[in-house]
């Protein structure tokens, strides 16, 4: 996994922000592959985490926290 696959995988949840919960699936499952990455040796997994945590500036409805809580 790479920081430019990472941003196009923001993109495309921006893309479908509008569908709540397949974007909130969309943003878990890339928080979990970016994990796995990481823990499987990916080198810069600070830019990989920086680049999947753009994805809590979303315009996407959070109905239970905001993403800085």
């Amino acid at each position: 996994m790479t920081i430019d696959e990472v941003r196009q995988r923001v993109a495309s949840i921006d893309e479908i922000a509008h569908m709540s919960e397949q974007a909130h699936r969309a943003e878990d499952k890339l928080y979990c592959e970016v994990l796995e990455a990481i823990a499987a040796g990916a080198p810069d997994p600070a830019g990989l985490a920086r680049a999947a945590l753009a994805a809590t500036d979303l315009g996407m409805e959070r109905y239970y926290s905001a993403p800085s809580d």
